[in-house]
């Protein structure tokens, strides 16, 4: 706020706890504090992110509010989340000719096969390995693992930095294998 005067935060406590001399709002937002707080929502922008009751909350309550759910955006990184994602096509990489590739997880020892079009993380999830991720679009960088072996092809938006690539390490959700991979899982 001190960096950006247009900018105003609000914080609501859901409950006093250890702070008996909290001031502001307790309990949920509602459309009547919301009308107060922000009496021009309904002229506004709304990006969200958080947990899925949180976000489907927020949702409802703009929606009774009259809000254009048109300019209503949100965001999940929720592990939980269904999230639905179009398949992008791999590129082949100069001289790959297989379908198939062989990946091995070093930690768990688990080995599986899996198609030069699934992405590694939908492949090793589907083998039932445990492999933490959330936003699976290469953003959230949850599922950022070092590939010990082999070379894949990864397409990400950001979740990941370039230092980091340099050392190995790799987007399970929007990378493609080009080789046989051991991957430190």
């Amino acid at each position: 706020e001190r960096s950006m005067p247009r900018l105003r935060t609000l914080f609501f406590c859901e409950g006093l706890g250890d702070e008996p001399n909290w001031t502001g709002p307790v309990g949920r937002l509602s459309l009547e504090e919301l009308q107060r707080q922000i009496p021009d929502f309904k002229d506004r922008e709304v990006f969200t992110c958080g947990p899925k009751g949180y976000m489907d909350a927020t949702k409802a309550l703009l929606g009774a509010g009259g809000f254009d759910l048109g300019r209503y955006h949100q965001e999940s990184f929720d592990i939980n989340a269904e999230v639905s994602v179009q398949p992008v096509p791999a590129e082949s990489a100069p001289g790959q000719d297989q379908d198939t590739f062989t990946v091995h997880l070093a930690r768990s020892g688990k080995t599986f096969t899996m198609s030069a079009e699934q992405t590694v993380l939908a492949a090793a999830k589907k083998a039932g390995a445990i492999v933490p991720s959330s936003c699976s679009q290469g953003v959230c960088g949850t599922c950022k693992t070092a590939i010990l072996e082999g070379t894949v092809e990864m397409k990400h938006n950001g979740g990941i930095r370039q230092r980091e690539i340099d050392k190995g390490l790799r987007l399970l959700c929007c990378s493609r294998p080009t080789s046989d991979l051991v991957i430190d899982l």
